[in-house]
């Protein structure tokens, strides 16, 4: 992906600030923004997915987002019977793991837009994966957006040649990541934990998995912004009905029963 030039640091970001995770070597000269956080994909400013299904127009059009896959294709069968309402369903990356495979042939069943993770990015340098899935991979798009709304796996930060990717926990790190896109609703991975953030002005209210739970419906309020943590999919979906303003949390049965969920290359465990 790199054509040369660009080292993939395999460590788990040890020494790394709080929050922060996974560091990678990055050729001179390459974009880093909202649009394209680690410079994979086919251009810098890319952040539709042309050429997937859309139906914009549609009064009662439901999207529905997945979060972090690693792999878990059971999680992944139940989250896509769940979202088969759904126009249009967007994974928020991190979708490499133990039955990859499976999950590749899952998502594209469905037509899911699917975007890329950091485990998607470091998975698809790894040459022991088969061509068919390391091409997949490489192929991802990092965001996807429509009007007011946009999909990532997480906001990522520059230093120097290294870019992290940022766990959004703190009241700091959402203020940071909503402060680099223009739109209201952003959905995103990486933490495994679904909340939303609440942003008015500098105020940040914070709904909790527990908070979730009890009241799993989220009104999209004029003149507030939303970071949504869409979760893992052996815990939970998420549905957004931008014609009623409305998230919607959709929590799994406890019994689902579900493979390894963490994988990376040569580590066996999935960073944190």
């Amino acid at each position: 992906m790199f054509n040369g030039g660009g080292e993939v640091l395999r460590s788990c970001g040890h020494g790394a600030a709080p929050g922060l995770s996974r560091r990678v070597q990055l050729p001179p000269g390459l974009r880093i923004g909202p649009d394209n956080p680690w410079g994979c994909g086919a251009s810098a400013h890319t952040s539709r997915c042309d050429g997937l299904p859309r139906a914009e127009n549609s009064p009662m059009r439901i999207i529905g987002f997945v979060g972090d896959i690693h792999g878990d294709a059971s999680s992944l069968s139940w989250a896509l019977e769940t979202l088969e309402d759904c126009q249009t369903i967007v994974c928020v990356g991190d979708i490499a793991g133990a039955s990859l495979k499976s999950c590749v042939q899952l998502l594209r069943s469905r037509q899911v837009v699917a975007l890329q993770g950091n485990h998607d990015f470091l998975a698809s340098q790894d040459q022991r994966l088969g061509d068919e899935e390391r091409c997949w991979l490489q192929s991802l798009q990092p965001s996807y957006s429509e009007d007011h709304w946009l999909a990532y796996h997480t906001h990522t930060v520059r230093d120097g040649a290294e870019t992290f990717w940022v766990h959004l926990e703190s009241r700091e790190s959402v203020l940071n990541a909503m402060g680099t896109v223009s739109q209201s609703v952003v959905f995103c991975g990486h933490t495994h934990i679904p909340n939303v953030n609440i942003l008015a002005g500098n105020r940040v209210d914070y709904l909790s998995t527990a908070a979730l739970r009890a009241r799993p419906d989220v009104r999209v309020s004029e003149g507030c912004r939303y970071l949504v943590n869409v979760g893992i999919p052996s815990l939970c979906v998420v549905k957004y009905t931008p014609s009623e303003r409305l998230v919607s949390f959709l929590f799994a049965p406890s019994q689902i029963p579900h493979g390894p969920r963490f994988w990376a290359p040569d580590l066996g465990r999935a960073p944190r």
